[in-house]
């Protein structure tokens, strides 16, 4: 090989090393439980994977969420003082859980003051095709799905690059950044304020949107 070539070769693999870098970024935090504002529950998430051994390159295979109510020890011969609260799995405890793709998507939970309503948050770039947030409401001991919303459900057209032309890094800020999610104190709503100072109602039994003007 020439030295001309070598010289090539080199410049091509500093150049794409500076590239990668340029691009690189911590991943997100692997969150996995959240509170309701009130304190009064928490959300948990619960991973299943394809393999018993840590060790092994693992597939997740099933997410669930499961909602806690916090313990009130309304038995004082059960009553442990500590300045931590402790949550418990009680007759109005539910859970969701999602199976294959679904499974596999990286969400964070929210959950309602009421402990009626979880909110899951998608952190996976929405132009893949993925939902970026989704609404469930509590039946029984589960919950059902009252709808899943794409980037184009919740932003307008001049907000959003086409799929083709949009690029998605580890260092691409999450849909949300620069915005905020927070139910409305009667728990009937989600709002969200968007990164250009919009703000969306959506309606938690239903997943109606209402743009604010």
């Amino acid at each position: 090989m020439s030295h001309r070539c070598s010289h090539l070769l080199l410049l091509t693999a500093l150049l794409f090393a500076t590239a990668v870098a340029l691009v690189a970024s911590p991943l997100p935090p692997n969150v996995v439980a959240s509170t309701s504002p009130n304190g009064r529950f928490l959300i948990l998430t619960q991973r299943e994977f394809d393999s018993l051994d840590p060790d092994a390159v693992r597939r997740v295979v099933r997410t669930t969420y499961q909602v806690l109510d916090r313990e009130p020890f309304l038995n004082a011969k059960d009553r442990l003082t500590a300045a931590v609260p402790f949550w418990s799995e009680t007759a109005s405890s539910w859970r969701i859980a999602l199976d294959g793709a679904d499974g596999r998507q990286l969400f964070w939970p929210l959950i309602s003051d009421d402990g009626q309503t979880v909110v899951l948050v998608g952190i996976t770039p929405g132009s893949f095709g993925q939902s970026v947030l989704r609404i469930y409401k509590k039946r029984q001991f589960t919950g059902t799905l009252v709808r899943a919303f794409m980037l184009a459900d919740l932003w307008t057209p001049e907000h959003r690059s086409p799929d083709s032309m949009s690029i998605e890094t580890d260092a691409t800020p999450k849909w949300f950044s620069g915005g905020s999610l927070a139910f409305s104190p009667d728990s009937h709503f989600l709002l969200y304020h968007t990164q250009w100072s919009e703000t969306l109602q959506i309606r938690l039994s239903d997943g109606q949107v209402t743009r604010a003007h």
